[in-house]
């Protein structure tokens, strides 16, 4: 009987907070840890039916989380900090912990909740979207888009005050604020990088970052091969950890060690990334190489390719040789029309 009247009482708080505009999950919930009981990146980006709400297994349910970073009906953004007392097993110091009150003491009264583990969630509204973003200094995570967050009365979870989530202009600036405040330095947020087409330094490919918005599944080759594109542009390794939140099997400890490994002096070539499957048809680089074999074929003209092709390649004659010719082989059949260069394989690039 009080497991039937727990079941209810989750559900029912659960479809309160569907009524507000939030996606639900339903959870189970053991001394093993936690799992969602069904697929729910969908709902990251659409909105959820009554229908898909009721039709979740609820009866093997014993806790439900919404989907951080979606816009509510009241036309702000859902956000949470997650205030964690240990990582990967491994209790935080007193300094951490220490620095953790002084934050909250920071921040805004809102609605409180508590872990299984001791910590505590505090839950937000924010007028501007909510990034997910984790401050190791602090032992504090920002739950945002991609995130979900196991909310009170699941199984091990706790309201602490009838507060409801307090509205800001922006949650990560007044998260910020308060960590500046405590008097932690705030990680710098790497700059957007520039697109390949204006060939500056610290560009990255095309196909890495249409990967990681398209792809939950991006495979391991191709996760080092982002790794190391994103590392050789300065990006930090937390930073490019971050990248793979969306990923339907993301861990935070398994993908630092991924992105550790990856080699920035060793990046991926085009021909591996197509082999692999990430190869887009709207690449600027695969329309150049397209557009150029056709112009040119027939043509003595591979000087002036190799002339255009200095201007975003900077290395010496050789290795853009070796640039050109690797790229146009990709699109191009076997033939002697512009350079000879054998291969392993036998065959003989245009």
């Amino acid at each position: 009987m009080q497991g039937m009247f727990e079941k209810r009482t989750v559900k029912d708080t659960a479809y309160k907070y569907w009524k507000q505009g939030h996606a639900v999950v339903t959870f189970k919930v053991t001394e093993q840890g936690k799992k969602p009981l069904v697929e729910w990146k969908r709902w990251i980006t659409n909105n959820q039916t009554e229908e898909e709400f009721n039709s979740q297994p609820w009866d093997r349910a014993n806790a439900f989380g919404i989907v951080c970073g979606r816009k509510l009906n009241i036309k702000f953004y859902i956000g949470v900090l997650d205030f964690d007392v240990e990582k990967a097993g491994v209790p935080f110091s007193e300094g951490v912990l220490f620095k953790q009150g002084e934050v909250a003491e920071n921040m805004p009264v809102t609605q409180l909740e508590e872990t299984p583990s001791g910590g505590r969630h505090l839950v937000y509204y924010s007028r501007t979207p909510v990034k997910t973003k984790t401050y190791d200094v602090c032992g504090i995570e920002v739950l945002g888009e991609g995130k979900l967050c196991i909310m009170a009365p699941s199984r091990g979870y706790k309201r602490l005050n009838d507060n409801t989530p307090t509205e800001l202009e922006s949650l990560g600036q007044k998260f910020e604020q308060a960590m500046k405040k405590a008097g932690l330095k705030v990680p710098s947020t790497p700059k957007t990088l520039p697109s390949r087409r204006n060939g500056r330094k610290g560009q990255v490919r095309y196909c890495c970052e249409t990967a990681l918005n398209r792809e939950c599944h991006i495979s391991h080759l191709m996760r080092l091969a982002i790794a190391a594109e994103y590392k050789k542009a300065g990006w930090s390794e937390d930073d490019v950890v971050n990248l793979f939140r969306t990923q339907a099997d993301f861990d935070r400890e398994k993908c630092l060690t991924q992105v550790r490994s990856a080699d920035p002096d060793k990046a991926a070539t085009c021909e591996s990334i197509q082999e692999w499957g990430y190869c887009y048809s709207e690449c600027p680089l695969y329309d150049w190489a397209q557009e150029t074999v056709e112009k040119y074929r027939g043509k003595d003209t591979y000087p002036t390719l190799l002339k255009t092709i200095g201007y975003t390649v900077k290395r010496d004659n050789i290795a853009k040789q070796l640039d050109l010719l690797h790229v146009l082989s990709m699109y191009a059949a076997p033939t002697n029309e512009l350079k000879e260069a054998p291969t392993s394989e036998g065959k003989t690039y245009p």
